[in-house]
């Protein structure tokens, strides 16, 4: 995949970590948008591209979860990477894995865990896309 361009979504209601995680994927290469209300992340997302969603799970309104059962809806192939300080609960794993969930970090961050997750996201995701850009430019 071309890391030239890549658009993130990061949702978080908490600042401190909203400004982590989006530092964190700037040195990814990503361009990110930040939302600290998963509602108004929804919103945007609706009405724009972008290549991968970076999202909390525990937030007031539309928690991380719920936020990804809205955008399958109408986006199934979204990567995401839900950030949780639950991350050893099986029952919210397997929720994540039915709702397409790609990889699920669990709190506090750790950077190099964080870059090793985001890359291999990345790597799957390039072929996916060189693929449907590969087609579409044959008609």
């Amino acid at each position: 995949m071309n890391n030239k361009n890549l658009k993130a979504i990061i949702v978080d209601d908490c600042e401190s970590n909203l400004s982590l995680i989006s530092e964190m994927a700037r040195h990814s290469g990503f361009i990110v948008e930040c939302f600290s209300c998963s509602v108004n992340a929804l919103e945007y997302i609706k009405k724009n591209t972008l290549d991968m969603l970076i999202t909390d799970y525990q937030m007031p309104l539309m928690d991380g979860l719920s936020l990804v059962k809205e955008i399958r809806r109408f986006n199934v192939d979204l990567p995401v990477l839900m950030i949780t300080g639950n991350g050893d609960d099986p029952v919210l794993l397997e929720k994540a894995s039915r709702n397409g969930i790609t990889a699920v970090l669990s709190k506090p961050i750790a950077y190099l865990e964080f870059i090793a997750v985001i890359n291999e996201i990345k790597m799957r995701g390039g072929i996916k896309n060189e693929l449907r850009g590969y087609i579409s430019g044959r008609q």
